[in-house]
């Protein structure tokens, strides 16, 4: 038999409502109500505006990340390069191995080291350059000598003008092992202060005579390592290289001469990614025997410009004749050489005998026309 449709859907209206009874006095019974219920939280999709905030803020800081160089690449860097060095009075001058580092940068860079003033260290003197091709690469050298390691931190603004890519500290001279830690860390704070992304190392300095400066230099390393920090350990280098005392200078002791000087520069070229042959040394000179050998002092050829000649004021000759107070008569008649004697009687025109000598022949006195040679008190009275 065939239904009528009406009659269907009357039922499934009845259902439906059944069914939503049902549901309403289930919700009552659970002590819940249309006004209790809580609305569900719709769900946030990022919109193209929020996410292209979040892809700026990671780009920016990935390029802050990828603008601060690691050390090793330094020496190879195709852009400019700014580097810092503090330190003490070993590498202060010109020719010691800040200078040195610039000698060997530049090879590939366009290099300016800035020095301070010996004289006066308040301001920058002459500025040296080496290399004329290549990126810029400025040292701003702001060693100095008698510094400790917390000299630096009340003048960081005028000893490193520009923003670094990397700070050297290199102290220890001046410094002892229960201060140099302390005095390492007023500098890195006041680093990380103002440069934030800049690279720190430390350098570990080379041996004095007989490497007296060792406790300091183990307690720099330990303090590096605490801070995490990278080292160029420069004693290692010139320990490998030859007998540190090799490298000690004669005439600034708490320095090293110019050979140590340039294998200073040759470890810390090759820490910032350089590469380069070890200096040549020079061999050492012979070992004299233990007997005592004499040695007979070169005296220098005297020559016309050696020694300068003195001049003296040199007086006339004083002459021997003093002439008479009168002028004689000029003699006449025909002179007769005397054989004895000249007489001593004064010439006239007259011969005068004489009385006789002391000669045992008598002389006669004769008219001479030769002058008297003695005074006018030695004549003899007529």
């Amino acid at each position: 038999m065939r239904r009528f449709k009406g009659t269907d859907l009357g039922l499934g209206i009845v259902a439906v409502a059944v069914n939503v009874l049902l549901v309403a006095g289930v919700i009552m019974v659970t002590g819940g109500g249309p006004t209790s219920a809580t609305a569900p939280t719709p769900t946030t999709r990022p919109t193209a505006s929020t996410a292209a905030t979040s892809t700026t803020a990671t780009s920016v800081a990935t390029t802050a990340a990828a603008a601060v160089p690691a050390l090793a690449t330094l020496a190879t860097s195709t852009r400019p390069v700014t580097l810092a060095v503090l330190g003490d009075g070993t590498g202060d001058e010109e020719g010691e191995w800040v200078t040195a580092l610039g000698g060997l940068l530049g090879g590939n860079h366009h290099v300016t080291v800035h020095n301070l003033d010996t004289s006066d260290p308040t301001r920058y003197a002459d500025d040296l350059t080496y290399g004329t091709t290549g990126p810029a690469f400025a040292i701003w050298n702001g060693s100095r000598r008698g510094a400790t390691a917390g000299y630096a931190v009340a003048r960081l603004s005028f000893l490193v003008p520009q923003r670094p890519d990397a700070v050297l500290l290199s102290y220890g001279r001046q410094d002892s092992a229960g201060t140099i830690g302390e005095r390492l860390e007023t500098v890195l704070r006041a680093v990380r202060t103002r440069w934030p992304g800049a690279t720190v190392s430390v350098v570990l300095q080379a041996a004095e005579r007989d490497d007296v400066s060792k406790p300091v230099r183990d307690a720099a390393r330990a303090w590096a390592t605490k801070r995490s920090l990278s080292t160029i350990d420069v004693a290692a280098a010139l320990r490998s290289a030859a007998n540190p005392n090799q490298f000690v200078s004669l005439v600034d002791p708490p320095s090293v001469n110019q050979l140590g000087g340039r294998f200073w520069a040759l470890a810390v070229y090759r820490a910032l990614g350089g590469t380069a042959p070890d200096p040549v040394i020079p061999p050492p000179a012979p070992r004299s025997s233990s007997a005592p050998v004499a040695t007979v002092p070169v005296v220098p050829t005297p020559t016309a410009t050696t020694r300068p000649t003195a001049t003296r004021t040199v007086a006339p000759p004083r002459p021997r004749y003093t002439p008479p107070a009168t002028v004689p008569r000029p003699p006449t008649g025909t002179p007769t050489p005397a054989e004895t004697t000249p007489p001593t009687t004064e010439p006239t025109t007259a011969p005068t005998t004489t009385a006789a000598t002391t000669t045992s022949a008598p002389t006669t006195s004769t008219t001479t026309i030769s002058p008297p040679t003695t005074g006018p008190a030695a004549a003899a009275t007529p």
